[in-house]
Formats: C-alpha cells, sequence, structure tokens
C-alpha cells in the first residue's frame, strides 16, 4: 500500500508483477519447464546407451579394446540418468511446493470464515440471553457497524455483514436455532464461494414468483448523432456508421471509453476496432452499469434481471431466461462491425457491466466466439468470476464502494488478476452514508483514480499498462491508437407467454367417462 497524507488518495494493489502469486506462478512455470527439459534428456541418454552398445560390440574385434572410450561413454549415461531422475524430481518438488502455497492460502481463508462464522453466532446467542436487554446491546453493535464502517470503509463493512448476518440471526433466535443452523450450514467453510448463492437464490424466488420474464435481443445499430457527446465532431460519418476517433493506450484511456458509454441512448453499448502495426485488428468493447432501478424487468437490458443474469450466468440452465442478452449484444454488435474469429479483443465495464464483461470472460460459450484477452472493470462486484489465467483483469474498487461488496467475496491474488482499491480523501464531516456510498460508485471518480494510477510506479500496474501497450500495438504505454467506433443498442423483448393448452384427448375421453352416466355431455372448454 502507497502511503500519503489524509487528503490525497492511496491505493493498495494485489496480484500481478510483484505479488507473491506471481511469484508464485513463475515458480510453477518454471517446474513445468524443468520437467520438459527432463523429457528432453531422454532421447539424448538413450542415443549414448546405443552408441556405448555399439562401441563395445565393435570393439571385440579389434586388436586393442577401448577402455578408456567405453568407460567415458557408460559414465556419460549413468551420470545423464541420474540427472534426468534429479530434474524431474526438482521439477516435482517445485510444482508441489506451488501447489502448497495456493492450497495453504486457501485453507487459511476458509478457517478465517468458518471463525468468523462462530463468532458470529456466539455474538447472537449472548444477546439472546440477555433477554431483556437484548434492544440495548442491539443498539451497541450499530453503533460498532458504524465506526467499523468509517475506519475500514463500507465495502468490507458490508460484505462482513453479508457473511456473518446469518449466523448472527440465528444466534438472536436461541439455542434451538443457532443448534439448527449449525446442522445445516456449519463446518469448513469455502471463502471463495462466500456469498455466490444469494444471486441464485434471489434470482430463483423472483422467477418462482413471476417477476422476471424470458425474452430475447433486438439490436438496433445507434446512429453518431444519438451519441451524447458526439466521439469527433470533426471527423464524417462512415457509410457503414462508424466514427473514426483515437483512444489513448492506458487505463484512464480505457476507463474514459467505458464512461462514453453512459452518454448512449439506454441499454446502449460501445465498439472500437483498432487496426495494429502488423496488420491486424482488435477490438474494445465498453459497457454502462446498471441504467434501469425502477423495475425489475425493463426493455432496457442494463436493469436489475440483466445483472442477476450476469451473476448467475454459469447456473443459466436453472432458470426460465437461458441467454443472458447482454452478452448476445456484445457478440451481434462485434459482427455487425466487422469482427472476425479470432481477433482479440477488450472489454470494460463499471457497475453491472462489469457484472457482464467479468461473467463472458468467464463463460466458454462466450469464449468460444470471442476471444476475449482483458477485462478491465470499475466498482464491479466480480470475485466470483471464474475466469481463465490466459485473460488478464484489472479490478478498481473503492474502500467505501458497497456495490462491490455484493459478491461477499475475498480479493482476489493471482498472477493475472490485478485488484486496486482506492481510499480517497475522506468526505466532509457530516455526510451521510448514502453521500459517501454514491461518491465511491461514481464512474467520474474511479476515472480520476485511473489517472493517478497510470503515474504509479506499482510494478503491477505497469505491467497492466504493458499489457495494454502489447494488445493495441502501440509500443508504449500512453501513445494514441487510430479507432473506429460504432454504438449499438439492444432491448429485452418479452416473449409472449405460452397459451395454456386446451385438454389432450386423454382427459377429454376421461370426462366422457366420468359423465356419461349424469345424462350430461362433456363439452371440453378451450383456452382462449
Amino acid at each position: 500500500m502507497v502511503n500519503e497524507p489524509q487528503d490525497s488518495t492511496s491505493f493498495t494493489v494485489t496480484g500481478g508483477v510483484g505479488s507473491a502469486s506471481y511469484t508464485v506462478s513463475e515458480i510453477a512455470d518454471t517446474a513445468t519447464r524443468i520437467a520438459r527439459l527432463a523429457e528432453q534428456m531422454s532421447p539424448l541418454i538413450d542415443r549414448m546407451g546405443t552408441e556405448h552398445a555399439w562401441l563395445a560390440d565393435a570393439a571385440l574385434s579389434a586388436p586393442f579394446y577401448p577402455y578408456d572410450a567405453t568407460h567415458a561413454l557408460q559414465s556419460a549415461v549413468w551420470h545423464g540418468q541420474s540427472l534426468r531422475v534429479d530434474t524431474a524430481a526438482l521439477a516435482q518438488q517445485a510444482s508441489q511446493a506451488a501447489a502448497n502455497y495456493e492450497a495453504a492460502e486457501a485453507a487459511a481463508a476458509n478457517r478465517m470464515a468458518t471463525v468468523r462464522q462462530a463468532k458470529a453466532l456466539n455474538h447472537g446467542l449472548l444477546l439472546w440471553a440477555l433477554g431483556p436487554m437484548m434492544p440495548l446491546a442491539l443498539v451497541s453493535d450499530l453503533h460498532r457497524l458504524l465506526k467499523d464502517s468509517r475506519e475500514k470503509g463500507l465495502r468490507d463493512t458490508a460484505e462482513a455483514m453479508i457473511n456473518d448476518t446469518p449466523a448472527y440471526l440465528a444466534g438472536l433466535f436461541g439455542p434451538g436455532t443457532a443448534a439448527a443452523f449449525m446442522l445445516a450450514f456449519g463446518g469448513t467453510k469455502d471463502a471463495a464461494a462466500a456469498g455466490s448463492k444469494a444471486p441464485v437464490v434471489l434470482r430463483g424466488l423472483m422467477d418462482a414468483a413471476g417477476l422476471l420474464r424470458p425474452g430475447h435481443i433486438e439490436v438496433r445499430q445507434v446512429p453518431v448523432h444519438e451519441w451524447s457527446p458526439p466521439r469527433n465532431a470533426a471527423q464524417a460519418v462512415r457509410e457503414d456508421g462508424g466514427q473514426s476517433g483515437e483512444l489513448t493506450v492506458d487505463l484512464a484511456g480505457a476507463m474514459l471509453a467505458t464512461n462514453e458509454a453512459y452518454g448512449l441512448p439506454g441499454g446502449s453499448i460501445s465498439v472500437e476496432k483498432v487496426e495494429r502495426y502488423d496488420g491486424t485488428a482488435v477490438w474494445a468493447v465498453h459497457l454502462p452499469g446498471t441504467e434501469v432501478w425502477s423495475k425489475l424487468d425493463s426493455s432496457n437490458i442494463f436493469d436489475m434481471e440483466g445483472n442477476l443474469e450476469g451473476l448467475t450466468s454459469e447456473q443459466r440452465a436453472a432458470f426460465a431466461q437461458q441467454d443472458v442478452l447482454v452478452q448476445e449484444l456484445i457478440k451481434e454488435a462485434l459482427r455487425q462491425s466487422g469482427y472476425k474469429a479470432g481477433e482479440e479483443v477488450l472489454l470494460t465495464g463499471h457497475s453491472g457491466g462489469g457484472i457482464h464483461v467479468a461473467a463472458a470472460a468467464a463463460d466458454p460459450e462466450f469464449l468460444a466466439e470471442v476471444n476475449v484477452k482483458i477485462v478491465l472493470v470499475a466498482g464491479a462486484p466480480i470475485r466470483h468470476a471464474d475466469i481463465g489465467d490466459d485473460v488478464d483483469v484489472f479490478e478498481l474498487s473503492s474502500v467505501d464502494d458497497i456495490v462491490a461488496a455484493a459478491d461477499a467475496g475475498q480479493r482476489h491474488e493471482s498472477k493475472n488478476w490485478v485488484s486496486v482499491t482506492t481510499r480517497r480523501p475522506p468526505m466532509p464531516e457530516g455526510a451521510s452514508a448514502v453521500d459517501i456510498a454514491g461518491q465511491a460508485h461514481d464512474m467520474g471518480n474511479y476515472l480520476e483514480d485511473a489517472r493517478m494510477l497510470d503515474a504509479s510506479g506499482d510494478p503491477a500496474i505497469e505491467g497492466v499498462r504493458d499489457k495494454l501497450a502489447v494488445f493495441f500495438g502501440a509500443g508504449i504505454a500512453g501513445a494514441t491508437v487510430k479507432t473506429t467506433k460504432w454504438a449499438y443498442q439492444g432491448s429485452d423483448i418479452n416473449d409472449p407467454r405460452p397459451e395454456k393448452q386446451g385438454p389432450s384427448p386423454a382427459e377429454i375421453a376421461k370426462g366422457h367417462e366420468k359423465l356419461k352416466h349424469s345424462g350430461m355431455h362433456y363439452t371440453p372448454t378451450q383456452a382462449q
């Protein structure tokens, strides 16, 4: 963590170049290369053994037996075999050391999660035992929670609440409820999956209540005159509806393009194409955050239904809506812009948009069509996204951003996943929690954070910028590249509710049989 005065913004960086996880990954990669070296030694050793056998046989008829030469070859074979065994053992030890470190880190996180749950449960039981004094204790807990939020930040406090509140409430309801809770949810915890079930349960309940209706995507290209503001008013509109422009190859440049997505009509994303110096093309797709809060299921794909689709994309088969409509929009937007299979893609998103780009980068079906290489997100709960090591992730969140706490997961610590937590100067005295959370989640503030990070000498941040430069073929970070930009709007069109089917032939026959003795004629009523 970079220590700065209280009135300055500071950053905490985990993962990436220079981190423990990066070193462990390098050890694992080195172990793989050493193991390959051991395998490559085998043909050479076998060849030396063959040559020794040939020389020994050929020398039997010679007037003078070449003891020195045959002994040297035999010794080389023995030493080579010993070296191959030692090399393979070294590779195994290095690989096991990396695996042991990762297992130890996961086990430590799981133990901490188990301890936190037990502590919350016991504390709830203590309050239950207070009887009539319980309300006073609850007020004290609330006061402590508010104090923690000021010291630790709203994000970490909200994560703790999401993870610990069920156990705390079980304790408040007494020993019986606490015992049932322990039987149902006790035992070793999986800290990496903390909070991941909540979106699945919530979406399932909304599905059952009929609050979310399956739909399909309808896509239209957004004319340049509907962009606000236009990317480059001096540039003429192309025949394909795109417009030429520039993109700065650094974190701020990518975040600026994300911020500009908010200026498009609701439910829209932007697509940019960059022709690299070697003649190949790469693409950048920029997503806004949640745009509709007043309705769960609206025509705008960036609503709460859309967020749940992204958060539960791995379990989509369990719900009535099988497609993630935002992913369908990204694929169609790229197709209409001229994307060719295999061309590399950068995805950026803020808030709900960050949920969707992370879900897309973790979705094998999406990756089969779109070659995602880099993901940049700000203020998004993405820690449960199972993104592979071949995709680089940059995640920026504020210590007071409660939206980023929605997944209640632990910070990522890996070679390809760089997480940055920003702590901005405190707001004026008397600012409410709502005000603090609002400024923490604001995209404009994240854009300013990105500008400061671009000036950082942290090796992990430099690593991200260097990868952006390589991706865009810019040579160095901070350079500008020429782009062609398009915008596309996706609308969620609810599918018609399935019509109620009339009775089957078997049901008609059963009705006739049931009523024939009554003298009544059975006439089935068809659904309208």
